[in-house]
């Protein structure tokens, strides 16, 4: 099964990117005398966009197998759980849907699914 990832944090976090960018970008304008500034601009924003996207963009979370796998933030690498080894699941909802997760050994980790409600259902069922 496959959930995918809210669109509405998916923008927050590509308005953070860009935000932090503009700022990286302005110190380095501030803190150094380039000649062709436009040059620095357009080719860190090519590379800030192909990091972003190519690392740090969300991916679906997937249930196969009784196991549940999703990237954590800021993360490269798919995390998989035991469905039987979660303990509790909170759903809550301030700009975006979050699915919070709690493992019987005290792991807690944070899901942004676009629909919540589906995905607990699911959770809970395997309990």
């Amino acid at each position: 099964m496959k959930f995918k990832i809210d669109k509405r944090y998916i923008a927050i976090q590509s308005l953070l990117a860009i935000v932090g960018y503009m700022l990286g970008v302005c110190i380095v304008l501030k803190c150094l005398d380039l000649r062709t500034p436009l040059e620095f601009v357009g080719s860190s924003l090519v590379a800030g966009i192909t990091i972003f996207f190519a690392l740090f963009y969300p991916r679906n979370i997937l249930i196969k197998d009784g196991r549940i796998s999703f990237v954590k933030r800021n993360s490269f690498e798919r995390t998989e759980v035991n469905l039987a080894a979660i303990s509790q699941v909170e759903r809550s909802y301030k700009f975006y849907n979050t699915l919070t997760i709690i493992t019987k050994e005290g792991r807690m980790y944070k899901l942004y699914p676009e629909d919540a409600q589906e995905l607990e259902n699911v959770i809970n069922s395997y309990k």
